[in-house]
């Protein structure tokens, strides 16, 4: 009943079928999205995660955690490396060529034009009062070719942008607002939006959307964003909140549609199915520059994904980042140890 109250809205009058049950009765951390402001480092974001796929408040965190480390420490690393086929695949990158990040926005989004020769990057208004804009780039210069702030006045905060049409459609944090822009960035229209903003990306077939919001939950929503499922996100084994920036991929390293992620406050990314929401690779952003003190509490983190299908390439950023890449991927068993000991050692210190 409770499921179903928080979901009708958003079923349009639609009864709540058997499969919606299936896909959001999986975590109370679907009954209630949160996004931590200012943003709050990945093991406590993972660990109320944890807390409440266990039915706990976040007050009980102290007691989740030392569980996790137990369950951690009973799967040694290299088990959970090879777990034989089917596990996710472990990519480095290479970066082919940087250009100048102009103003170090905090980027919320990430795309290619419809034409695939600029950048059209969302911004959110963080430091707050620096304002929310989308602009589009010249990638081979970086230089800021166009840009809009119409509707996106403070406190509206920018979030997830994918195509509609030969315009763009984008997110809102917490104004309960999507809004479409045409193909030159000029505001359309305003249309409700029901959930908190976080990633946005066209689904595979072309009409619906994929869209996060901070629980560990990939919703699929039709062309008026009511809400037609949800899955949930696995990867390793473990349950997997906080999704940001998406970016489908039409043939990911022939797998076919994949769709990309963020991992919030982190320099990791998944390659997920979007039919299952598994996780079907780990991408270490980690080498692309160097890390700030301030990673830790969630600024400076890699946010930013765009797919140059006509090179194969991925374009690579982050938030309040000096630089944007243009990178290739590598398959590496050291990008996954070094992933999966930092996060251990994450855990460890927290004890």
């Amino acid at each position: 009943q409770v499921v179903h109250e928080r979901f009708e809205p958003h079923l349009k009058g639609r009864p709540l079928a058997p499969n919606h049950l299936d896909a959001l009765i999986v975590s109370r951390s679907s009954l209630a999205p949160m996004r931590p402001r200012p943003p709050c480092p990945p093991w406590l974001l993972l660990l109320l995660a944890g807390a409440f796929d266990r039915g706990l408040t976040p007050q009980a965190v102290s007691v989740v955690q030392p569980a996790l480390i137990r369950a951690l420490r009973q799967n040694p690393a290299a088990n959970l490396i090879d777990l034989g086929p089917g596990a996710p695949t472990t990519y480095g990158v290479k970066v082919l060529r940087r250009i100048p990040h102009v103003g170090k926005p905090w980027t919320q989004g990430l795309e290619f034009s419809h034409d695939g020769k600029l950048l059209v990057e969302s911004v959110g208004d963080w430091p707050t009062g620096s304002g929310s804009s989308i602009r589009m780039v010249d990638p081979s210069t970086g230089e800021t070719v166009k840009m809009t702030t119409q509707g996106l006045a403070s406190p509206t905060f920018a979030e997830g942008i994918t195509k509609l049409g030969d315009g763009w459609v984008m997110t809102t944090y917490s104004s309960h607002l999507a809004m479409e822009f045409d193909r030159d960035l000029n505001l359309v229209r305003t249309m409700p939006f029901a959930f908190e903003g976080w990633g946005l990306a066209r689904a595979p077939d072309g009409t619906s959307f994929l869209a996060t919001n901070g629980t560990d939950q990939l919703m699929t929503l039709d062309a008026t964003f009511a809400l037609q499922g949800a899955r949930q996100v696995t990867c390793l084994g473990y349950a997997m909140p906080g999704l940001n920036e998406l970016e489908l991929v039409s043939d990911f390293r022939g797998n076919g549609p994949t769709l990309l992620a963020n991992l919030i406050n982190t320099r990791w990314a998944v390659a997920l199915d979007p039919a299952t929401a598994k996780c079907i690779g780990v991408l270490d952003l980690s080498s692309l520059c160097p890390a700030l003190a301030s990673e830790h509490f969630g600024f400076h983190v890699a946010n930013g994904i765009a797919a140059d299908t006509a090179k194969g390439t991925l374009w690579l950023t982050g938030k309040n980042w000096a630089e944007m890449f243009e990178v290739s991927l590598e398959p590496s068993a050291e990008a996954s140890m070094a992933m999966l000991s930092k996060f251990l050692s994450t855990l460890q210190s927290q004890r």
